[in-house]
């Protein structure tokens, strides 16, 4: 990746309601191992990775998630969860910022209050030495 990458995610500089793209999912009975999931409106994958899930019913109600992975149907948490997700557990995904241009740009649209430099060569860039 070069350049360096934005300084805000969802912040006052950003500008950007990360809750305008909030989803609500539900678990439910089903699938490969017993629970599958329900969404409004399908996502591509990697959309909601380094996202954010809070479970807003069952044993996990109030307890934040950070998304490692998303494919269509399947979350890959970044940690457990606390208790066994059970069917009828909802929850809110919120989609991940990996705060670079082209995020900001297309998924967010919100390049004007990109906080990075993508034109300034990236640490690697610096610290390389000339071929002999």
């Amino acid at each position: 990746m070069g350049g360096i990458v934005g300084r805000h995610q969802f912040d006052s500089a950003c500008l950007h309601d990360a809750g305008a793209h909030r989803r609500p999912w539900a678990v439910f009975p089903g699938g490969e191992h017993g629970l599958c999931l329900e969404g409004s409106g399908a996502a591509l994958a990697g959309y909601f990775d380094l996202g954010q899930l809070v479970w807003t019913t069952g044993l996990n109600a109030g307890q934040q998630s950070q998304v490692k992975q998303y494919t269509p149907g399947q979350f890959v948490l970044w940690e457990p969860v606390h208790y066994n997700i059970q069917a009828g557990d909802e929850y809110q995904v919120t989609p991940g910022c990996d705060k670079s241009l082209e995020t900001c740009k297309n998924k967010f649209d919100n390049f004007v209050n990109y906080g990075g430099f993508p034109d300034v060569p990236g640490r690697d860039a610096i610290v390389q030495t000339p071929d002999s």
